[in-house]
């Protein structure tokens, strides 16, 4: 039997694959709408879809509308179920104030700085109420290491239970926001020496952190320290041992997507693993297809379940069940299905970056590779393999660019020579590399594969950095929104769908394309030209005044500025020219005058003012300056005393003032 491998979108496709994507859509948008919205939502829908199906045998075209009605129904579902799924964390009230007995059990563990070693963790007790919320911990440096899935107990004194931190200037990286999305709410800081080992353990997850301590211990008695972090990322997914040059190197090469577990990883473990069981593959097909599967989970299981392991490995697992019942499979409707199921998990894997660049990147190579052998392809087969590694590498940028350009703000076309080098080496990194795994988990001798591993792995770190210093096409700060990312994607559907039959009537899917792109650019660029901020944050322990209009940027400030804040308003909000000058004392916005007071103050020759900005804990009667100047609200600096902002806060509360401190919330928009 034919069993094609059906690329893209064919002839007719299946009511079931559009209505999938209308769910999967949902559940990426999240839509907050109440249960009663949703009911009205989605009784709507089905009366047009009832409508659509009592007409659709007198015009063919109301067929159309059910499906457009059964893909905006799918759609509701799909978010009021990703809202169902993420419920609010259980966090009590007053966490923060005086001690506290928390319970908590490990879940991951992070890359450690010099003061502190730092872990996820899931609170499940405060005291004697059962809470559920996810916390960041830190521990002094000289602690002995957590294991994920252990349970720990500890009494929490007033400060080591903190808040998420905030961001301090706009277009930065706001770490409070990253910890949110990854559960996290509050920030613990334990004293030496203080946790308790709790009698219950995770079973799934001690175990699974107990392996990886096995294989990483063996990776870094045997590898050197850059290539043992690159294994430990290429064989385990951990990234936090990877220091900024290699990491460097990896994305100016454009090869940083093999750091991270994913298809290609599972391709070449899946094809050791056809090698290994092809004794077994006619006689005994359920031993071949389930010992596959198995220990594909199994890996996956062990890597933590990434959103691109899972992917592939679902992908592989349909695969192998259409191959084994002989039937027609199409990777585009594969592809959908591990995501429905991907999102039927877990939700909130849709706004992951990983998920995102991962079916990205295989609906591209699905759509576009057979279109790029159409072109040109040899006939020897040695040209074919490397013909085969340029058109996937150029048919996967169809999908990750916009993506990499909107989240990144960098690109590099060292990709189109890196990967004819890394992809050969790394099939043998990673067959050695499973290998050991394999030898290891069963507590066999290694020894000398791993330093077979740790060559090859020098061999191609070397040539990774040595291409890297090429500088090919490495263009970092590029501005990319949102909507230029979306016009992009358009621009590539309609290119292959005029690709897909390139005749005439057809160019208007090209023309379209185009034309989205040119009209949500040139929305996009009005927004930039005709929109003002001005913020008030700080930068080592200094004000900083920050104005944008349109494409200009002013930063006013008194001591030299790092270069990441002018740059996040380059990479994020399309800035072209930057001017400095000095803080002002005193200025004006919006109709309100703005008095900065530093340190001492002379009340007799304070001028009128409608906002008061203290900082450096000025020496003040704060009565009589706000007698004086007739303020009529105050915003605090992060630097200033603590009792000194208590007392600022009562006073503000006690006169009827608005009262803002930048510790607590980061930034003030002005403007």
């Amino acid at each position: 039997m034919n069993r094609t491998n059906a690329p893209g979108f064919g002839k007719h496709l299946p009511p079931l694959f559009f209505v999938l994507l209308g769910w999967m859509a949902g559940v990426a948008a999240n839509v907050p709408l109440s249960l009663r919205e949703w009911i009205w939502f989605w009784g709507g829908g089905l009366l047009l879809m009832y409508a659509f199906h009592r007409f659709a045998c007198r015009w063919d075209w109301m067929r159309y509308g059910f499906m457009a009605v059964a893909v905006m129904v799918a759609f509701g579902a799909g978010s009021y179920y990703a809202r169902a799924r993420m419920p609010e964390p259980v966090v009590p009230a007053r966490l923060d104030g005086a001690p506290h007995y928390l319970a908590f059990e490990v879940t991951a563990g992070l890359k450690p700085s010099k003061k502190f070693k730092r872990y996820f963790v899931r609170v499940f007790r405060a005291d004697t109420v059962a809470v559920d919320f996810g916390a960041l911990l830190y521990l002094p440096a000289n602690d002995e290491d957590l294991i994920p899935g252990q349970t720990y107990g500890s009494v929490f004194g007033a400060g080591e239970i903190k808040a998420l931190p905030v961001l301090h200037y706009p277009y930065g990286f706001d770490y409070g926001r990253y910890l949110r999305r990854h559960h996290i709410h509050r920030r613990l800081f334990a004293v030496g020496g203080g946790l308790k080992e709790l009698a219950y353990r995770n079973p799934w997850r001690y175990v699974q952190a107990r392996l990886r301590m096995r294989i990483r211990a063996a990776l870094a008695r045997h590898l050197s320290p850059e290539n043992f972090a690159v294994a430990s990322a290429l064989l385990l997914g951990e990234r936090q041992d990877l220091d900024t040059r290699t990491r460097e190197a990896f994305i100016d090469a454009g090869v940083v997507h093999v750091l991270a577990i994913s298809g290609m990883h599972i391709g070449i473990l899946l094809f050791f693993l056809r090698f290994l069981f092809s004794p077994f593959r006619i006689r005994y097909k359920w031993l071949y297809h389930g010992g596959i599967l198995a220990i594909l989970w199994f890996y996956a299981w062990l890597t933590g379940f990434s959103p691109s392991v899972l992917r592939a490995v679902i992908m592989f697992g349909f695969f192998q069940l259409a191959w084994e019942a002989e039937r027609e499979v199409s990777g585009l409707h594969i592809l959908v299905l591990a995501g429905f199921v991907i999102l039927l998990i877990n939700p909130a894997m849709a706004g992951e970056i990983g998920f995102q660049l991962s079916f990205g990147a295989v609906a591209a190579i699905i759509l576009f590779f057979g279109l790029f052998k159409k072109i040109y392809y040899p006939r020897n087969k040695i040209l074919q393999y490397f013909t085969d590694l340029l058109y996937v590498s150029l048919a996967a940028q169809f999908g990750v660019v916009p993506l990499v350009l909107m989240y990144f703000h960098r690109f590099s076309l060292g990709f189109v020579v890196s990967n004819f080098v890394v992809v050969p080496l790394l099939t043998v990194v990673l067959g050695l590399g499973f290998l050991a795994i394999a030898l290891l988990l069963f507590r066999l001798p290694a020894d000398w594969i791993l330093q077979g591993l740790d060559v090859m792995l020098g061999w191609m770190n070397g040539l990774i950095h040595r291409i890297a210093a090429w500088k090919i096409g490495v263009m970092k700060d590029i501005y990319f929104s949102p909507a230029l990312a979306a016009g992009l994607f358009l621009f590539t559907l309609g290119l292959y769908l005029w690709w897909q039959r390139p005749v005439r009537r057809r160019l208007f899917w090209l023309a379209g394309g185009i034309l989205a792109f040119q009209l949500l650019w040139l929305r996009d660029y009005d927004r930039r030209r005709h929109s003002s901020e001005w913020v008030l944050a700080e930068h080592k322990g200094k004000p900083l005044l920050l104005g944008r209009n349109g494409t200009e940027l002013h930063i006013y400030s008194d001591t030299a500025v790092y270069r990441g804040v002018a740059a996040g308003f380059v990479r994020e909000a399309g800035v072209r020219r930057v001017d400095t000058a000095a803080f002002p004392e005193v200025f004006r916005l919006s109709g309100r005058r703005y008095l900065l007071l530093d340190t001492v103050v002379s009340v007799a020759h304070l001028p009128r003012a409608d906002v008061l900005i203290l900082h450096r804990s000025p020496k003040l009667n704060l009565d009589m300056v706000l007698n004086r100047t007739g303020a009529k609200h105050l915003m605090v600096m992060p630097y200033n005393y603590a009792y000194l902002r208590r007392r600022w806060a009562q006073t503000a509360r006690a006169r009827g003032l608005e009262y803002t401190d930048l510790r607590e919330v980061g930034m003030v928009r002005l403007e």
